[in-house]
């Protein structure tokens, strides 16, 4: 059945207009690229393909801006118009675990807006009266683009909502010609409309994305409804493609809890507009659309959606088809490519640590789990559980007032261990004081340094607090060691215990010439070797001396 519409006809159901082709998209590798997003892994793996793509030099990577506007209704005063530390410190964690794995030359994220320009909307409803926030990933989006030509504009590719560069436009206009806003976004009706309904990207703010999508060249990505979104595949079994390093483990398990049930991203579905950096044949079908009409949002009153209609002559480019087969072709030449992957570092220290002294047992060494750590749950599969410090690590690491740092490790289980790596400045004896607690009888742990147990079995007291176990004539020797602390056993309870932190203190300092303290060498006594007297044989010989002077 068809019936003839001013935009063009309908089949099936869908609307198919007369300029239904691919419209060239204006960038490529060569533009700038500026990388908007929110949340680090519940979207997909955007952040790891843009970090291939850097490291192997195939795009100029000038910034990583972290923004989200979720749940400004929810918030209290007083409000703040950049991201919290959490937000940052999610993907600052991301881009080490980068890093770390080898991908180089990987810029610093910053902080965009997380509030909505929605609540600053001018009564006069004119854009420029919009007073922006002037974050510092906003004006990163400005500076960039001043430095950006008319003929290779700023790309803005953006997974998450529009905020911060519609705050950049609102600090400095004159960008405009200059930016490109390619975006994951938008629902495509069965009438052919394009709206903000149906896509938290540009439902989130809908004043920021009108603002992009009046003032800037934007060209939008269209993945739901009716729309074929060309959305690269990225299921976990494919993931042993990639070289065995900490952000592959990182991948192996992200996920999120949505609507009551653990969600892992089987597509990297915020992608799609950095696929069309490297692939010109990647996009099937484009369309113009301008806005249309404003409706009311189904989820909170007082706020209204912008609604696109096809229009020739609109200032959007639509992305209505793309092609998924090639999205996930390029995903995965980009992401194994050997040019990508520098050298891994694999596990190294947290921090500097020294011994004598002491180590935070939150504190373990980078490398993630089965490198640097083993624990025996997935925190990204618990809704109810966030880890305050160290959000990508699975280690159940809680705040308290009363652990030193204001943190420790607890729920710890039989089979679990962390590691440590210190630097020995002295070698000797060591007494380490272990501070625990456990509500009731604990379990047991052992103490291994450079894989040999030193302390053998270790129980956990059932003190009701924080309590020191001491452990005495620990032999280390100076120079870099690797401490395992090693839960063994459970108590009652289920549970090993709680650690808050180990203190080395030298006990006995070895003897100058090395050997341990107290004892000999198979060379000799201790001190350097040779045929030398222990204290008995002195007594001895000074009598045997005496009574023949007689």
């Amino acid at each position: 059945m068809r019936t003839s519409m001013a935009a063009g006809v309908w089949i099936f159901g869908l609307v198919a207009t007369a300029w239904a082709q691919a419209e060239p998209i204006p960038y490529d590798y060569r533009n700038p690229v500026i990388f908007v997003q929110d949340g680090g892994i519940e979207s997909g793996f955007m952040d790891v393909y843009l970090m291939a793509l850097q490291s192997a030099g195939v795009i100029d990577l000038r910034g990583m801006i972290t923004s989200t506007t979720w749940g400004e209704e929810n918030r209290q005063p007083p409000y703040s118009p950049v991201p919290d530390e959490n937000l940052l410190r999610e993907r600052r964690e991301l881009i080490d675990k980068g890093r770390r794995s080898g991908f180089r030359n990987i810029p610093d994220t910053v902080a965009g807006p997380t509030l909505t320009l929605w609540g600053r909307r001018p009564a006069s409803g004119r854009i420029e009266d919009t007073i922006p926030f002037g974050t510092p990933g906003s004006w990163l989006i400005v500076n960039e683009a001043r430095a950006a030509s008319t003929a290779r504009p700023l790309v803005v590719v953006m997974g998450g909502d529009p905020t911060a560069v519609a705050d950049a436009y609102l600090l400095d206009p004159t960008i405009a010609d200059r930016v490109i806003v390619a975006w994951q976004a938008g629902y495509l009706r069965a009438d052919g409309t394009v709206s903000a309904d149906g896509s938290f990207n540009m439902s989130v703010d809908p004043w920021a994305s009108y603002i992009v999508t009046e003032r800037l060249r934007a060209v939008l990505f269209v993945g739901k409804g009716y729309a074929e979104g060309g959305i690269p595949q990225t299921p976990k079994s494919w993931l042993s493609a990639l070289p065995d390093t900490e952000i592959r483990q990182l991948m192996t398990e992200a996920g999120w809890p949505r609507d009551g049930y653990f969600w892992e991203p089987l597509w990297d579905i915020d992608c799609t507009p950095a696929i069309a950096l490297t692939r010109s044949d990647y996009v099937i079908e484009t369309r113009r659309y301008s806005i249309s009409y404003w409706e009311p949002s189904p989820w909170t009153a007082g706020v209204y959606l912008p609604v696109y209609a096809p229009d020739p002559s609109g200032n959007l480019l639509a992305v209505i088809r793309a092609s998924e087969p090639v999205a996930t072709q390029e995903w995965w030449a980009r992401a194994t490519a050997p040019e990508a992957w520098g050298p891994s570092v694999g596990q190294v220290p947290y921090g500097s640590w020294t011994v004598p002294g002491a180590v935070e047992a939150e504190h373990f060494d980078h490398g993630g789990e089965g490198r640097a750590y083993h624990d025996a749950t997935n925190n990204f599969t618990d809704a109810s559980w966030f880890n305050p410090i160290r959000f990508l690590e699975h280690v159940d690491i809680l705040g308290s007032g009363s652990a030193s740092g204001g943190f420790f490790v607890g729920r710890a289980v039989a089979g679990e261990w962390l590691e440590y790596g210190v630097d020995v400045s002295a070698s000797g004896t060591y007494t380490i004081d272990v501070r625990v607690a456990s509500a009731g009888p604990g379990g047991a742990f052992r103490i291994e340094v450079d894989g040999v147990d030193m302390t053998g079995s270790i129980a956990v007291p059932d003190a009701g607090a924080w309590t020191t176990v001491s452990i005495l004539g620990v032999s280390l020797s100076a120079g870099p060691q690797t401490v395992r602390l090693v839960m063994e056993s459970d108590g009652p309870g289920g549970e090993v215990g709680a650690f808050d932190r180990m203190t080395f203190t030298l006990a006995t300092p070895a003897s100058p010439g090395g050997g341990p303290p107290g004892g000999g060498t198979s060379g000799g006594n201790g001190s350097g070797g040779g045929c030398g007297a222990t204290g008995l044989e002195a007594v001895l010989l000074l009598a045997a001396f005496l009574y023949l002077k007689r």
